[in-house]
């Protein structure tokens, strides 16, 4: 976190606000903080989906409005995914036809949203052989 940020304002008028709101640093802290996380959160969203488009066996079907509603042919399969508003702390929900993949039990914030593909198609596949 940048300190200068904090001590933008002059001295006199930090010195008022910390006065009278002595939880001010604090605040601007976790601000900042919640400010960059989630633009980090959506450029890493953004940059795994163009990843998603520069895949040969992947074809990204459309993207509504929301970036975070997805439709991918993968395979020759259609996969919905519904990427939540936590991720990559929280996993996608993907759908193939009427049918919702398991959630994972342990997930990766390192895995990426074609781990995530692949994974679902060798689950619709019939499980792994090596399993």
């Amino acid at each position: 976190m940048n300190p200068d940020l904090l001590y933008a304002l002059p001295q006199d008028i930090l010195t008022k606000i910390y006065t009278y709101d002595n939880t001010y640093f604090h605040k601007m802290k976790r601000c900042i903080a919640h400010v960059r996380l989630c633009g980090a959160r959506k450029i890493r969203l953004q940059k795994e989906i163009r990843r998603l488009q520069e895949e040969a066996e992947v074809e990204v079907l459309s993207l509504p409005g929301a970036i975070r509603n997805v439709s991918i042919l993968f395979h020759g399969k259609e996969f919905r995914m519904k990427v939540p508003v936590d991720y990559p702390f929280e996993p996608p929900v993907v759908y193939y036809e009427d049918k919702k993949f398991r959630t994972f039990d342990t997930w990766s914030p390192a895995a990426s949203l074609l781990t995530v593909l692949l994974t679902c198609e060798v689950e619709e596949n019939g499980g792994c052989e090596m399993c």
